[in-house]
């Protein structure tokens, strides 16, 4: 595996570990605020139907009466159901359901009417329930809806953080990569030092130690050369006197022959 990869993967999933805790964390955070926000909403709708009520003619209100969101003062999506303290229904909006509320307990409280998951609301006043109710499967859309919304931007930054990554990662190993082509463009036999410019702090002493072993071989090379030399200077003279002793041994016979061949054996022993 690459330094580059491993150095992505490592330092991506730390980034993939707290982006998602802090998508998380945030993502929870905007769920209650929004599920706040639609409580409230709740409650000023019933509050602000309690005050129409004292301007609307009492007429208008009876047994089952349906009235308008405008007329309630509502937002068109709202179920709205006014009651009596004795139980007797005397108005409800077009968007209630329609079996009756539950209005006997004031204040937040979900409900089931048929197959339907109800979140309402209910407030009295002058001897009236004002409740007020919306779906729950409509906050469900909505809360999904929000979460997409607030997660695709934390996605698109994430994902974006892992490419910046990758490209931050490949620039930092560039130098890297430029003294790995000054070394494979030398010579088997080059001793010269590396010269590699805008190197970084780190990577100086690499470089450095690294020149300091080429010197390290460049003299060992210089004693080298001068061994042999002088080995060829010092063998030089000893062979010249062994093939005279070869050459007078090959011209002569009997004891001459013999002291230069015997001769020719001690300095070959030298």
């Amino acid at each position: 595996m690459s330094l580059r990869l491993r150095l992505t993967l490592t330092l991506g999933s730390a980034f993939v570990l707290l982006w998602a805790l802090a998508a998380t964390w945030m993502l929870f955070d905007v769920r209650n605020q929004l599920m706040q926000s639609l409580d409230q909403r709740l409650a000023a709708s019933a509050r602000m139907v309690a005050g129409l009520l004292v301007q609307l003619p009492q007429p208008q209100l009876g047994e089952g009466t349906r009235l308008s969101a405008e007329q309630l003062g509502i937002e068109n999506g709202l179920a709205c159901q006014i009651s009596s303290l004795r139980g007797e229904i005397l108005a409800r909006s077009h968007a209630a359901p329609d079996s009756t509320l539950d209005a006997q307990r004031t204040g937040f409280h979900d409900q089931m009417i048929g197959d339907t998951a109800w979140r309402s609301f209910t407030f009295i006043q002058n001897g009236m329930r004002i409740t007020t109710a919306d779906r729950l499967d409509e906050r469900t859309a909505l809360q999904r809806s929000v979460l997409l919304a607030a997660a695709l931007p934390v996605f698109v930054a994430l994902l974006g953080s892992l490419i910046v990554l990758w490209i931050g990662i490949g620039n930092g190993l560039a130098p890297l990569r430029r003294i790995r082509t000054a070394l494979a463009q030398r010579s088997a036999d080059s001793v010269e030092p590396l010269h590699i410019e805008r190197l970084p702090r780190e990577l100086t002493p690499l470089v450095e130690t690294q020149n300091q072993l080429f010197a390290r071989i460049a003299h060992m090379l210089e004693r080298e050369r001068r061994l042999t030399d002088d080995a060829a200077h010092e063998l030089r003279s000893p062979l010249t006197a062994i093939k005279t002793h070869l050459q007078v041994a090959a011209m002569t016979e009997g004891d001459t022959a013999k002291r230069a061949l015997a001769q020719a054996e001690v300095g070959t022993d030298r």
